[in-house]
């Protein structure tokens, strides 16, 4: 059994690994937190976290050696570093669905059509198979519905939602999740780097799998370095408003 918030595999012999549950909690065939995940809802608490890309590269690895797999790569308009090199190198010759976040940051000064052109040029350079370009807002319901619609026409392939960490897509996810999945549990979300540890696989109505992935950790950024109450403060949330 998975955790369903973070993908680590469930386990009630060591409180010091990841994916530790009390065996009193444990129920077979219930979908479950971790101790870890329950501790980040409801405290904000995280005794593990993660600190390198190993789980990450191992997908990507099994991505290349699959036919019928659409990676939907998640960016933030804001960062240029939702792109780095290291993992833009896996997704060469792929077929990427691109979906930029946060437009609700950025709605007043730069039409969605406007930015969707930039980052389509811009990530030209890595030899993508774009077959998708979108810009939402992950706390607008029609933004999710409409992405949605657009991922069930490829409803046969294997559905990978890839990208660097914090930039959404866990919380991409949960907006369908909670729009089309009702009783299953949320994947956990915070502000820190390396909440989702491996694989996560959600299956909607027999129609559409999305498998959410550990996001990429580049230790050359200044948010790796940055202690999670700096971090929060550190992150962007009101509207981008340039002079």
């Amino acid at each position: 059994m998975k955790c369903q918030g973070c993908g680590s595999i469930l386990q009630t012999q060591d409180a010091q690994r990841v994916g530790y549950i009390n065996s009193v909690h444990l129920q077979e065939g219930k979908k479950q937190y971790c101790k870890r995940c329950f501790d980040l809802l409801h405290y904000n608490f995280d005794q593990f976290q993660g600190t390198n890309n190993d789980a990450l590269f191992q997908i990507l690895k099994d991505i290349q050696e699959k036919d019928n797999t659409l990676v939907v790569y998640v960016y933030d308009p804001i960062l240029e570093v939702s792109f780095p090199q290291e993992l833009m190198g896996y997704l060469k010759d792929q077929k990427v669905f691109l979906v930029g976040t946060k437009f609700d940051l950025l709605k007043e000064q730069y039409p969605r059509e406007k930015i969707e052109k930039y980052i389509h040029k811009y990530v030209q350079k890595f030899d993508m198979n774009v077959v998708g370009n979108t810009v939402i807002s992950n706390k607008d319901k029609t933004d999710i519905r409409k992405l949605f619609v657009a991922l069930r026409s490829f409803e046969k392939e294997q559905i990978y939602v890839i990208g660097a960490s914090n930039v959404g897509k866990s919380s991409m996810i949960n907006g369908m999740i909670q729009l089309f999945l009702k009783d299953r549990n949320l994947i956990t979300t915070s502000h820190r780097i390396g909440t989702t540890l491996f694989g996560i696989e959600i299956l909607f109505h027999d129609s559409l799998t999305l498998i959410d992935t550990p996001g990429y950790i580049d230790t050359h950024s200044f948010p790796f370095h940055l202690q999670s109450t700096s971090l929060l403060l550190a992150q962007v949330k009101g509207k981008i408003r340039p002079k």
